[in-house]
């Protein structure tokens, strides 16, 4: 593992490993993916209706977030659905070994983050996600949440605009991707990060004092923030 850092040894392997499954339209036979093909579908009939008569009869499409949905129907103009999720799939699996190294470097040493990475394309989770359930979705918005306390770290210990605005915008993207990840899952990333962060030794910088307070009275991280950066 001395010779191998970073994520770049873990994306070869999502590739080869990821790659043929995807090529071989595995998906196609998965749970969900037709129906996250008819919301693409969807939108790209009509971007801006909320409102779709051939399902149901009838049905409100924002009940469920339309980013990748969205990604979808613009891919699919030149590629067709099938591609266009195939390809958006692949990408995935590809940068999640890059999320969870990121993710992984807040806690343990890089070589310990390398080693994540390289095994991240094989938790069977994640093929069980990708291509029998066709959770397209779930696996984007997961990857993105991995940054997204990754960003968070950096912008708790630098501070500075473009942190803020990067760990914004992850934020929103989440939800835009899949909103029970973002509801369950990101709390709880960011609570184990608080667990885990050290205990500031001073109060010189005002981002901390929250941080002080929440691994003290144990706060769910997301009320931390808050509390911490209203004047």
């Amino acid at each position: 593992m001395r010779n191998l850092r970073g994520p770049v040894p873990g994306m070869v392997l999502a590739l080869a490993f990821h790659g043929p499954l995807v090529a071989g339209g595995l998906f196609r036979y998965s749970w969900d993916a037709a129906t996250h093909i008819f919301f693409a579908d969807h939108y790209r009939r009509s971007w801006f209706a909320l409102w779709d008569p051939r399902w149901f009869g009838g049905f409100s499409v924002s009940s469920y977030p339309p980013l990748i949905h969205q990604l979808l129907a613009l891919l699919s103009v030149p590629f067709g659905y099938d591609v266009a999720f195939g390809l958006l799939l692949l990408a995935t699996l590809v940068l999640f070994p890059v999320a969870v190294w990121r993710f992984a470097k807040v806690f343990v040493s890089p070589a310990a983050a390398t080693a994540a990475a390289l095994i991240a394309p094989l938790v069977p989770g994640l093929a069980l996600a990708a291509h029998a359930y066709g959770q397209l979705p779930t696996v984007v918005a997961l990857t993105l949440a991995l940054f997204l306390v990754a960003e968070f770290t950096r912008f708790v210990e630098r501070g500075g605009a473009i942190q803020f605005g990067l760990m914004v915008g992850l934020s929103g993207t989440v939800f835009a991707a899949h909103h029970a990840t973002a509801l369950f899952l990101v709390p709880a990333l960011l609570r184990l990060w608080l667990a885990s962060a050290p205990a500031p030794t001073s109060s010189a910088d005002p981002r901390r004092d929250w941080l002080r307070a929440g691994r003290r009275d144990r706060r769910p991280p997301i009320l931390a923030v808050g509390a911490g950066w209203n004047p």
